[in-house]
């Protein structure tokens, strides 16, 4: 595949982060409106928990997942066609990215699969063991794992540097990469 017609697919990562945050928009004022959550800073999950807009926001995951796997099998062929494969360093840490990219995206898959705002009945066992178990756990792999991606392409980025990018794009990965660690560390001290 050639740089020249990988240039042309920019628009696959755009369209995942547009359709993730406009999903997410929509579900969240659509909650809202219906006075499932609090307009004050609820959990994505209880806002996309709630049926009708729980199957909504089961659909906006799945094809966010779908464009996110597309995403990352993108990313990892343009890495590899990049560098020729001829730096170790980089294709462990392509491969491993990939790998660890597409497991978040599973964790997403999982997150739409079990919906855990609507009203169960959250003190018995079957709840936490068939509902919220997998829902947190698809919610680790989506979180906690991405945010790994995002510091692995950051690694990648620095090995590229200087021969197939600059500092700069460095240093925009490396920000997002710590925005991201300190949500996530943040969210989870405060949860």
């Amino acid at each position: 595949m050639e740089v020249r017609v990988m240039k042309s697919v920019g628009w696959v990562p755009l369209s995942l982060a547009l359709l993730l945050l406009g999903g997410i928009i929509i579900v969240y004022v659509w909650a809202v409106m219906r006075e499932d959550v609090s307009a004050w800073i609820p959990y994505i999950s209880e806002a996309g928990g709630h049926p009708p807009q729980s199957g909504v926001f089961g659909i906006f995951l799945f094809c966010g997942s779908s464009l996110g796997i597309s995403t990352m099998t993108l990313r990892y062929f343009i890495v590899a066609d990049i560098t020729d494969r001829s730096s170790v360093v980089i294709n462990v840490f392509n491969s491993l990215s990939f790998l660890v990219g597409l497991l978040s995206n599973v964790g997403m898959f999982i997150v739409a699969v079990y919906p855990v705002g609507f009203n169960y009945d959250e003190k018995s066992e079957e709840w936490k063991t068939q509902i919220l178990l997998p829902h947190s756990i698809g919610a680790f792999m989506l979180f906690i794992v991405g945010v790994a991606y995002t510091l692995l392409q950051t690694i990648i980025t620095y090995f590229m540097y200087p021969k197939h990018n600059g500092l700069p794009v460095f240093f925009i990965r490396l920000a997002c990469g710590v925005l991201s660690l300190a949500s996530l560390i943040t969210s989870i001290l405060f949860v």
